[in-house]
């Protein structure tokens, strides 16, 4: 999960970092149009409602020491005025003070929350993410960073949209890892208001030697890969909101596996020798030849 943004030295941690990340951007080059600040962060399992709000739930469960759970539980209260019996009444619980939620794992992770519960744990994720995202641009700005914020490429499948719609406020665009556009999770895409990089996307064969573990992206053959790219392309320059796509990768992985996890597919332009496939490469250039 992310970091905790009320942490008191989250700002200067995050400045110092960018400080050497960025060093490059910092310089002026001309060969950058932006940064991006992190990767596909576990936000909460959209599909399951037990995981998709587990960072307020886990702030609410955790010491008063942990800096978000201050935050946190004094919304909580605001929302109700104070009143431990109403907050008591809308979750069904039968608290008569604020002590259980003022100590540690007073919540347990609500596969079906009630519409109170769920609109008040919405409100906590909206406000933390909100923490989150303000205080990356203002670390930014505090390294005189002029360039583009191009988002922190998410996993849809990992991000609420309440942190899609509060990281909107201080991105210059999105960037969104995502393999397929013909799920629920394209639909949200489209909603975005600001410009969207899909920053990851890929499709696999298996006739040439390598494994494919995950079944979504899974073709025959090349002539079948490179036909389901470009209708990923076709699809995606036709969205309003979409200004690119970025594929993953230029050569394929190593037969071995990749050592952070042993992944090995077939998902480059060229294999590992270097050698082009031309039923992917020619659809790039047909696809290219059709923008303006």
């Amino acid at each position: 999960p992310p970091a905790d943004p009320y942490a008191p030295n989250f700002r200067s941690w995050l400045a110092d970092r960018f400080r050497g990340d960025a060093a490059d951007l910092l310089a002026n080059r001309g060969n950058g149009i932006g940064l991006t600040v992190g990767n596909e962060e576990t936000w909460g399992w959209v599909s399951n409602p037990a995981t998709k709000y587990q960072i307020p739930t886990a702030a609410l469960n955790a010491p008063m020491s942990q800096p978000a759970k201050g935050p946190m539980l004094a919304l909580l209260k605001k929302r109700y005025g104070g009143s431990i019996r109403k907050l008591a009444a809308a979750w069904g619980t039968n608290w008569t003070s604020w002590a259980p939620l003022e100590g540690t794992n007073a919540l347990a992770f609500d596969p079906n929350p009630s519409a109170a519960k769920k609109a008040d744990l919405s409100a906590l994720l909206s406000a933390y993410a909100q923490q989150y995202f303000s205080t990356i641009r203002t670390a930014l700005n505090d390294i005189g960073y002029k360039g583009l914020w191009l988002g922190t490429r998410e996993s849809m499948d990992l991000v609420p949209d309440e942190v899609l719609y509060a990281q909107s406020r201080f991105v210059d665009a999105h960037t969104i890892n995502l393999y397929n556009l013909e799920d629920a999770n394209w639909a949200r895409v489209t909603r975005l208001t600001k410009p969207v990089f899909l920053s990851e996307f890929s499709f696999s064969a298996v006739d040439r030697g390598l494994s494919t573990p995950d079944k979504r992206f899974e073709c025959d053959n090349q002539a079948e890969r490179g036909r389901r790219i470009r209708s990923y392309l076709d699809k995606a320059a036709g969205a309003k909101n979409v200004v690119g796509a970025w594929f993953f990768q230029y050569s394929d992985e190593i037969v071995t596996g990749r050592p952070s996890d042993d992944e090995r597919m077939n998902l480059g332009l060229v294999d590992i020798t270097d050698t082009p496939y031309p039923e992917i490469t020619g659809t790039f250039r047909a696809f290219a030849l059709t923008l303006p």
